[in-house]
């Protein structure tokens, strides 16, 4: 492949479903060579103009999942590595992340722009010429796994400063913190009902095993309060932010959560997540496996999986069918999922991982967004694909400004 012609005609067979293993060659191997900028250019402009619907593969049926993995092992960028160059994947409006083959394609190319700037970086001296290199003296480093433990008595106890083992007695029930950084109780059954409460601040997140085996992840500035053995007929929490639970089944003994903003939650057994956060329009509590009993306000409905149950905090509530799974639980699997959120809400997700304010300058146009990202990147790093969709940003003192 010698001409600009001959590369644009190749990137559109490729978005027209028609590009054959041996084109796909020519096209990664002009990309390695001379053409990046034009086969960058040429890819943006056509993403920008897909179509409303469709589903995309090579024309010899080899799926862009698999020629990824594969561009990925003979690029030397397998695990590890393979993680940062997805991360590199741009996040553009919403209709360009529509359709998987898009962004996959996307991501064959930003991952090839990584291994060839990483081959050129260590090529020089000393191996200075990093990505980190252009980030900004004042740079905001991600969250991590950071909480307190409330005890009965009021005390504070910050989990950081414990690697493994005893952590606190409370009653007749032994509180240990495991190896994996998990937070458990060891069974007491004493008269005396105590409440402990785990929090975790803006830029943190924790695990925890409540005294019956369910087990509770919370996300950043949340917080669960629980007693530390549960006696009576239900088991019953108070959440506040977000909090995703995998419950113990018991049918003596219904699991009951109270969520902040007026959402009661009852289940026997199953996987589902609630997010109450005070700076969020809604309630949500998004449904896993099982079934829950959603009650608010003069309002009662269950759930089935898959479902979403949202609440106004008047009390109002509604359900939406097929809810994005992915996209609700990307947190609790180390990752942003920014599919259609808008620049207010993917700016309050920032503002809790990475513990910053966030101000807004003129007339910010809140255009729908997609696109994944780890967590675990430094805040330069999200804030610099997310000004590929046209929004400029300025960190000062761990204030971010947003500006159009």
């Amino acid at each position: 492949m010698n001409t600009a012609g001959s590369i644009r005609q190749i990137i559109e067979k490729v978005f027209n479903n028609s590009a054959t293993a041996e084109e796909l060659e020519e096209l990664i191997a002009a990309f390695k060579g001379e053409h990046r900028e034009l086969i960058l250019e040429e890819m943006e402009k056509i993403s920008s103009r897909l179509p409303a619907s469709g589903q995309w593969h090579t024309g010899d049926g080899v799926k862009w999942s698999k020629m990824a993995d594969s561009i990925l092992q003979s690029d030397g960028l397998a695990s590890g590595e393979h993680r940062y160059a997805a991360t590199r994947v741009p996040v553009y409006k919403m209709p360009v992340f529509r359709y998987v083959a898009a962004a996959c394609i996307i991501l064959l190319i930003a991952t090839l722009f990584y291994a060839s700037e990483k081959s050129q970086t260590d090529k020089e001296p000393n191996n200075q010429k990093t990505l980190v290199q252009s980030m900004p003296a004042e740079e905001v480093l991600p969250g991590g796994n950071h909480a307190v433990l409330q005890l009965s008595d009021g005390s504070i106890i910050s989990l950081d400063s414990f690697k493994t083992g005893p952590i606190a007695r409370q009653g007749t029930a032994s509180v240990l913190k495991r190896a994996n950084g998990e937070i458990v109780y060891e069974p007491g059954n004493g008269p005396e009902l105590l409440f402990n409460t785990l929090i975790t601040p803006r830029g943190g997140q924790y695990q925890l095993m409540l005294p019956d085996g369910t087990k509770a992840w919370l996300n950043a500035a949340s917080s669960i309060r629980y007693p530390v053995h549960f006696n009576g007929r239900e088991r019953k929490v108070e959440t506040k932010g977000e909090v995703y639970f995998e419950v113990a089944r018991d049918t003596r003994k219904p699991f009951v959560v109270n969520a902040a903003g007026g959402m009661e939650i009852l289940v026997l057994g199953t996987r589902f997540n609630v997010n109450t956060y005070n700076e969020e329009k809604y309630i949500r509590t998004t449904l896993l496996e099982g079934s829950v009993s959603i009650k608010t306000t003069g309002n009662t409905r269950l759930m089935k999986p898959g479902q979403q149950a949202v609440a106004d905090r008047q009390g109002g509530l509604s359900m939406q069918e097929n809810a994005d799974l992915e996209a609700v639980l990307a947190w609790q699997k180390g990752l942003f999922n920014f599919n259609k959120s808008g620049i207010k809400e993917i700016m309050n997700q920032l503002a809790r991982w990475y513990d910053i304010d966030i101000k807004y300058q003129g007339a910010v146009k809140d255009q729908l967004y997609g696109g994944e990202m780890h967590r675990d990147l430094n805040l330069s790093q999200v804030l610099k694909m997310l000004e590929k969709s046209g929004v400029r940003f300025q960190l000062q003192n761990k204030t971010l400004t947003v500006m159009p």
